[in-house]
Order: structure tokens, then C-alpha cells, then sequence
């Protein structure tokens, strides 16, 4: 028997089952202890950064939604047809840069995964319980989806079309509607913010908010690591499942209330990082991009730990959870709960040149020109060049099998990335730069339960794209029909290229 096994609830013990499943019944004991620690302490994190009043509603509004469900939907059949047609509305919204109707798209997006969740898990659970408590689940449900209370639980799993089975991935289409949405309201508050930030000077903004935007990323990665920490020690320590999943459910709603106020801030700081080099402020300008791209960084991990956390509660809450997911539970007590990156010796662009050839290295350095191409019909190549503002050295670098821009590398982001140095790279048409580097994801979370964590999540999200040794700070998004389009300012293009849905059914099985 595995440690799973052995930790899940009895199937009788109906009572515990329904009373505990932070999906189907999210008290506010249960529920408002870390939304309301996680809001204190992003109150003082902020200080000196203003938050606006309709980033403060939005992030309410997801709290709301999580906690006392969507409105609007009045049948399965409705809630499926908003599975399917909000992420695609979504997509157009990106597309045209429609960043309030992306915004609201968003939200409701994340809405419809909520509603999804509890009757997906609510179904499931009625095709194995006695019809009392059925019921009693039902009236839960029909609640959320602004039924009639007291409705007959077969009636509800009949309106999905399956019977008392769930449609072909049912909980990973939810996940999609919750990733997506989050990741719309995060790109929307950057790209919103973008359009708002005052005509302040550089200097006023590197002197009076760095420290504060700092304090903020400090604060947020803290959370973060804090929520998977305390998942890993639930495992770690064999703890009840329904521990697990409270763990994990707890960290989503975290992430949920973090990312959108962490968008805001480092679309002020995409500004003071051009204004400060604009005036010869070099050295400045790349300590407020390490920062910038650190907060990038976190972005993408939170993203991915958003998926994986549903992901694990969902799983945990089935009879029949996925391999990995298992894997993961029952392997923690053996893996360390992080590991090292592989990273090449950090050299400056500016000594590039001192360098024969095959040199595993790190630079950094903003982003001027970034594309992809495929060279002879060949394989996709994508090239970026990098700025050191400092001394106005250029280097290049070039990465097989990736699409940078469509992953939102944009001109003007702050960059860091491993590889090795080729004096002619093939990938660079015989020219001197670094190919780079494709992390072993697989090996490392033999090593890392953090990266085996963040790995469970690859269906939804990635935040090393295919292994991607790099790391980015956010940039803008443009519409290809905005004037003075420059050549690569899509942001947000993970939401417009990335097929969510066809990512599930390949890798799904």
C-alpha cells in the first residue's frame, strides 16, 4: 500500500470527507486566516508603492469568487460552454490589446474555474456516496451555480453528459480556465499600469520605490516558498491527504491575491529602467533589471505553483489520482526540498571576448533585438542580443526549438541566461555568441521536490519553457495592428500562442 493510500479517509467516513474539502465547503475559519495574514503583509510590503484602488477591488473580487462562487451560470451545460468560450474570448482580448476587457475577462475566467472545480469534485463524489449525502453535496453546488437548492444529485451529473463520469479532462480544463484568467489579470494590471505611469523623473523613482518594490518581492517570494514548504512538510511527514489539499489550496488563493499586485510595481519599474538608461544611468538601470527580472522570475514560478497546487488537491481528492501525483507524495521524504540550478561562471559581456570557446558561462544584460526564425526550412531558432548599458558592449545568444518572443521576451527586458560560448555558432550563422543552455527538468526533480512540484504543473504552465535556462523581466504587449509596432513587444504572448488545450490532450493521456 502506498503512503497515499494509507493516508486517504475512509469511504465511509462521508461526514469528515464533505465537511473538510476545501473544494466543495471553504469556511471562513478555513479560508480567511491566510488571505487575511497574506493581505497584511503585501499592506506593509507596498508601502511606498502606490496601489490603486481597482487593483485593490480586483483583488477582492478573486477572493470573493473563490470563496462564494459565480454568478451567472445556471446549468453544467452553461458552466462547459464557459470553460471552452472564456479562455478563447480571453485570447482575443490579448490579441487586440484590450487590456480592461482582458482584465474582466480574467476575473471570469478564474470565476468559471472555481464553479468548475466544486461541481467536477461534487459529481465525482455523488457517483460514490450514499444518496443523502449526495444531496447534501448537490444543495452545495446548486448554490454556486444559482440552482434550485435540494435539486437531485444524478440530475446534476446527467446535465455533463457523462453520466456519473466525468467529462474527458474535466479537472484539467478547469485548471486551464484558472491559469489563464490569472495570467490575463496579471498581464492586464502590467499593461494598464504601463499606460498610467506619471511623468515622474528616474532619479525620484530609483531613490523612493526601489527599496519598496524589493521589500514587495521579498514578501511575495517568502509566501510562496512558506506555501510550498509547509505542502512539502505535510508530505514529508505522511500527514493526512486532506491536510495536503488544504495546504495546497491554501497556497492557490495566495498566489491569486500576490500576482496581480506584483504586476503593477514592475510595470513601473519596465519605465525607470528605460529612463535610467535614456540618461546614462547604466549601472543603475541594471540593478533595477536584476530586480525586475527577479520579479519575473517569481511570476512565472507562482504561475506554475498556482496549477500545481489545484492540481494536487485535485488529485488527492480522487480515487484515482495521477501517477506523478502520487510519485510526488509518496517520494518527498526522499528528495531535498530544493536544489540548485545549473548556471555557467558569471562573466561580464564586456570579457566575452577573452573567451576561446566552449566556455560554459552566465551573462545578463537588457535585452535590444529579439527573434525567431528558421534558417533553411531548418529547425526554430530564436536570437536575442543583450545590452550592457554600462559599457555599451553587445553580445548575442540564440536558443534551438524556442520561440522567445512568443514566450513574452520583449525589447527592453532585463535578461540573464546560461550557455555555452561558441567562437562560430551555427545558430548565429557562424558568429561568436552563446547557445543556450536546456535544463534536465526530469533529472532535477529526482533531486528537488520544488522542482518536481513546479514540473506537475507542465500541462498548464512552464516556467522554464522546455528546459529554458533564462530568466526575464516582464515586458509590454502590442497588438500587430497598434502603430510603431516594434519588433518584439509581446509580453504577453504565452496567452495568445500557447494552446492550452491541445498541450492537455497530447500530454494528457
Amino acid at each position: 500500500m502506498t503512503h497515499w493510500a494509507a493516508n486517504r479517509y475512509k469511504p465511509g467516513d462521508v461526514e469528515h470527507a464533505t465537511a473538510r474539502d476545501p473544494l466543495l465547503r471553504i469556511t471562513p475559519k478555513e479560508s480567511d486566516e491566510p488571505v487575511a495574514l497574506h493581505r497584511a503583509r503585501v499592506s506593509v510590503a507596498t508601502e511606498g508603492i502606490s496601489v490603486t484602488q481597482q487593483q485593490t477591488a480586483i483583488a477582492t473580487r478573486i477572493a470573493d469568487l473563490r470563496l462564494t462562487g459565480f454568478p451567472g451560470l445556471s446549468s453544467t451545460a452553461s458552466l462547459l460552454r464557459e470553460l471552452l468560450d472564456t479562455p478563447a474570448a480571453l485570447r482575443e482580448a490579448v490579441n487586440a490589446s484590450d487590456w480592461p476587457r482582458t482584465e474582466l475577462l480574467g476575473i471570469r475566467s478564474m470565476g468559471v474555474g472555481y464553479a468548475a472545480l466544486r461541481v467536477f469534485q461534487g459529481t465525482e463524489r455523488m457517483a460514490t456516496r450514499r444518496l443523502r449525502t449526495a444531496r447534501e453535496i448537490d444543495g452545495d453546488l446548486a448554490v454556486y451555480l444559482d440552482q434550485p437548492a435540494g435539486a437531485d444529485g444524478r440530475g446534476l451529473a446527467a446535465g455533463l453528459g457523462r453520466g456519473n463520469h466525468l467529462p474527458p479532462h474535466g479537472h484539467d480544463v478547469a485548471i486551464v480556465s484558472l491559469s489563464r484568467g490569472l495570467l490575463g489579470v496579471v498581464h492586464a494590471a502590467f499593461n494598464l499600469t504601463l499606460r498610467s505611469v506619471q511623468s515622474e523623473s528616474s532619479a525620484h523613482f530609483h531613490t523612493e520605490t526601489t527599496n519598496a518594490f524589493q521589500r514587495i518581492v521579498e514578501e511575495v517570494e517568502a509566501l510562496i516558498r512558506a506555501g510550498q514548504l509547509r505542502i512539502y512538510h505535510r508530505m514529508t511527514s505522511r500527514a493526512p491527504t486532506d491536510d495536503v489539499v488544504e495546504e495546497a489550496c491554501a497556497l492557490a488563493g495566495i498566489i491569486e491575491q500576490s500576482l496581480p499586485r506584483l504586476a503593477r510595481p514592475q510595470a513601473k519599474v519596465f519605465v525607470a529602467m528605460q529612463r535610467l538608461r535614456e540618461e546614462g544611468k547604466g549601472g543603475a538601470a541594471e540593478n533595477l533589471g536584476r530586480l525586475a527580472m527577479r520579479a519575473g522570475a517569481l511570476t512565472r514560478e507562482a504561475t506554475a505553483a498556482h496549477a500545481a497546487s489545484y492540481r494536487i488537491a485535485l488529485n488527492l481528492l480522487r480515487d484515482e489520482p495521477d501517477v506523478d501525483v502520487l510519485e510526488l507524495y509518496d517520494k518527498a521524504a526522499d528528495l531535498a526540498f530544493d536544489t540548485k540550478l545549473p548556471n555557467g561562471k558569471d562573466t561580464q559581456l564586456a570579457h566575452m571576448g577573452r573567451l576561446e570557446g566552449g566556455e560554459f558561462v552566465e551573462v545578463e544584460g537588457f535585452a535590444t533585438r529579439v527573434e525567431a526564425i528558421q534558417p533553411g526550412g531548418s529547425g526554430l531558432v530564436s536570437r536575442i542580443e543583450l545590452l550592457d548599458p554600462s559599457s555599451q558592449t553587445r553580445a548575442r545568444a540564440a536558443a534551438l526549438f524556442m520561440h522567445l518572443p512568443h514566450l513574452g521576451v520583449t525589447d527592453g527586458a532585463f535578461c540573464r541566461l546560461s550557455g555555452i560560448f561558441r567562437k562560430n555558432s551555427a545558430l548565429l550563422d557562424d558568429s561568436p555568441g552563446i547557445e543556450v543552455d536546456r535544463l534536465s527538468l526530469a533529472d532535477l526533480s529526482d533531486k528537488s521536490w520544488r522542482i518536481a512540484f513546479l514540473r506537475s504543473a507542465r500541462r498548464w504552465y512552464q516556467p522554464w519553457r522546455n528546459g529554458l535556462n533564462m530568466h526575464w523581466s516582464l515586458g509590454p504587449h502590442q497588438s500587430a495592428a497598434e502603430p510603431r509596432r516594434q519588433a518584439s513587444v509581446e509580453g504577453a504572448g504565452e496567452l495568445i500562442y500557447l494552446d492550452f488545450m491541445k498541450d492537455l490532450i497530447d500530454q494528457g493521456e
